[in-house]
């Protein structure tokens, strides 16, 4: 794991958490890899004290700018895929109020380390908003066709754009015919029915104290999804207590060093959609200066003119589970029959449950969430 993936991880558990405390038992999905892409590149624009904030909430202030500019770089590259049963891509865009100047420095970083699009943009013209949102439509393959509100404001000097968009077919793919209604218990103690698709096969499983978990491959086994399910009797709450970048770094690796075994799994069909303006998730984070207007210094994005500020931060998830596979996309503002004698593990996901969607080789998370009601 290198050092920007493993920065990656800590902020990306970091915003989840005071996000889940925010809206508790509600569904939540969120792209780490898209918003510390969108808040890195805006860091090298930061100055002084702004600079210090960002890196210690985005976990880098034992990393060299060059260092953090090559990771973000090399995960750019990696997020890259076109093959049959498995497509993800990470793209960024830059626009900027016509007429703004911007230092030169920060514009190559933007367009040599993070690929950016760079454009220059009449931000009074209603129209500006429809150039803003059809980029991130085209990137996330139209999941995401609104990001950018009627207008973008007066005092909006520049819009950064990062979208994500994965797509990807199970290794073992689940038979349809096999998928029934089913009970899924929320956290307040009511039943639901919801589809469950059911399959038995050979999967990397985990059992601890406070849970289960299965890594569930796509494609060529490079990209997968961790389930984990809080033992039943367990609260979320108190699962989500001991869920953080240590644990999970840890329990990632005993999955990957777990042998395959039998595992009958009972998965909803799930669907998440997410939103928010992550300023205030942040300002808990510790990032507050960067977005008041009156103390905030990017004065090597721009030093001529206004004071640059981060106005808005604004996310918004898409991800939709079934029998075939996974689609997710994200932007910031990503057939065994059942042998009784066999010896199996039974984990039926019919509670609240946490997940992840992960490079295998990398440790790259590019979405984590939970899942209070399957949709």
């Amino acid at each position: 794991m290198t050092k920007v993936t493993a920065a990656n991880l800590r902020f990306g558990l970091k915003l989840f958490a005071d996000l889940s405390r925010r809206e508790p038992n509600h569904n939540l999905v969120l792209s780490p890899s898209s918003v510390a892409t969108a808040l890195g590149l805006t860091y090298n624009g930061a100055a002084g004290e702004t600079r210090e904030a960002m890196a210690r909430t985005l976990e880098i202030q034992n990393l060299t700018l060059p260092e953090f500019n090559r990771g973000h770089a090399a995960l750019h590259r990696r997020m890259r895929t076109s093959e049959p049963d498995l497509r993800s891509l990470s793209a960024n865009g830059l626009w900027v109020r016509r007429g703004v100047p911007l230092e030169p420095a920060f514009l190559r970083t933007a367009q040599e380390d993070y690929g950016a699009e760079v454009a220059s943009l009449d931000f009074d013209d209603p129209k500006a908003t429809e150039v803003i949102n059809q980029w991130v439509a085209e990137r996330t393959e139209g999941k995401i066709s609104q990001v950018v509100g009627d207008r973008l404001g007066e005092d909006t000097l520049l819009c950064l754009m990062n979208a994500v968009y994965f797509q990807g077919q199970w290794q073992r793919p689940f038979d349809p015919t096999r998928t029934r209604e089913g009970r899924f218990t929320l956290a307040d103690g009511t039943v639901t029915r919801h589809p469950m698709m059911e399959q038995f096969n050979t999967f990397r499983y985990l059992e601890k104290q406070q849970f289960q978990a299965v890594n569930l491959p796509y494609g060529d086994g490079r990209l997968s999804m961790v389930l984990f399910l809080p033992r039943r009797g367990l609260d979320f709450a108190e699962f989500a207590e001991v869920l953080n970048p240590d644990s999970l770094a840890l329990w990632m690796a005993d999955l990957e060093n777990a042998e395959e075994t039998n595992v009958l799994l009972v998965l909803p069909r799930f669907q998440v959609q997410y939103e928010a303006d992550l300023g205030g998730a942040l300002k808990d984070l510790g990032m507050g200066l960067a977005l008041d207007p009156m103390k905030a210094d990017f004065r090597l994005m721009a030093s001529s003119g206004p004071r640059v500020f981060i106005k808005r931060v604004q996310h918004k998830c898409f991800l939709t589970v079934d029998e075939k596979g996974t689609e997710a996309a994200g932007s910031t503002s990503v057939h065994m029959g059942l042998e009784s004698a066999q010896k199996f593990h039974r984990m039926e996901v019919d509670r609240p449950f946490f997940f992840a969607i992960r490079n295998q080789e990398t440790g790259d998370l590019l979405f984590v969430g939970s899942v209070f009601q399957p949709r």
